[in-house]
């Protein structure tokens, strides 16, 4: 496990010319190392994707766990995706007293993965595809999601989706722009907030 202990500094990182849109800022874990954990322990971090049209890269590629803790602040701007969840069900996201934004996403901000938020938020604008896509998404305390402007869902749970009853999502103009559209293979676009509909569908949903 690694530990990063930012003491309110900040910390700028953009994407290198050379990147591409299967490049990561920070990758934690990788396919044969699955059982790591990394800790953003009051970091101030802002990732920058690459400024060219295409192949922008990604901010963070989780396989094994991230925790994002103690006030920590982390911004991704401009970036093909915020979180690229190749862990699938293995990779976890887990937000506490912390807040995590993204801007101009061109792609997914995520694409899976098991996300808990405890007294934190995540705010997202404008991404061309998904907004907080998630495989099990559980928040707790006095938490927050703010979700604007994404071409399909603003949350879609593969499994569950469970909100405290203290949490807050506030969702304006968020697709999916065609409903009912998708495939077999990956669900249904059918909502703003949904569960997945298809085969292997989605489990549950709670509210409190």
């Amino acid at each position: 496990s690694v530990t990063i202990d930012g003491n309110g500094y900040g910390i700028a990182i953009t994407m290198p010319d050379g990147a591409t849109n299967r490049s990561q800022a920070i990758s934690v874990g990788s396919e044969t190392h699955r059982d790591i954990t990394v800790t953003l322990d009051d970091v101030d971090v802002t990732i920058n994707g690459n400024g060219t049209e295409t192949d922008k890269g990604d901010a963070f590629d989780v396989w094994g766990t991230l925790k994002i803790t103690n006030g920590s602040n982390i911004t991704v701007e401009k970036a093909q995706s915020a979180f690229t969840m190749q862990g699938g069900e293995n990779a976890k996201v887990n937000i506490e007293k912390s807040t995590v934004t993204a801007n101009d996403i061109n792609g997914n901000f995520s694409n899976g993965g098991d996300w808990t938020l405890d007294d934190s938020s995540i705010t997202i604008n404008d991404c061309d595809s998904y907004g907080l896509s998630v495989t099990n998404l559980t928040t707790t305390g006095n938490s927050k999601l703010d979700i604007s402007n994404t071409t399909f869902s603003a949350i879609y749970g593969h499994q569950s989706l469970n909100f405290g009853g203290n949490t807050v999502v506030n969702v304006s103009n968020c697709g999916p722009k065609e409903p009912g559209s998708g495939t077999e293979k990956y669900g249904f676009r059918d909502a703003p907030i949904q569960l997945r509909r298809g085969p292997a569908g989605a489990k549950s949903i709670a509210i409190g």
